[in-house]
């Protein structure tokens, strides 16, 4: 389900409408952690800090689903869709 929705979300779209369209936001309405739902990371990647929401990988998928966003405006920066 994830894989296919990631295809519909685009840059400049808010996490909210982000994480809606994908999917998990309607059922649960505070942001946690959890298997089935997406996972908010901070890591840093050539001396810049990154934040990331990160879904789990479906089945066969090699790397999991990663919305990139800016912290200040929780505008999506970046897609990731996995392979």
């Amino acid at each position: 389900m994830y894989s296919d929705n990631c295809q519909k979300v685009e840059v400049g779209m808010t996490l909210t409408q982000a994480r809606d369209i994908i999917g998990g936001l309607k059922s649960h309405q505070f942001w946690a952690s959890n298997k089935y739902l997406g996972e908010i990371k901070v890591s840093t990647e050539n001396k810049k800090v990154v934040y990331y929401v990160e879904y789990p990988a479906t089945f066969a998928a090699s790397d999991n689903i990663q919305l990139y966003f800016n912290p200040n405006t929780l505008i999506i920066t970046e897609i990731f869709c996995g392979e």
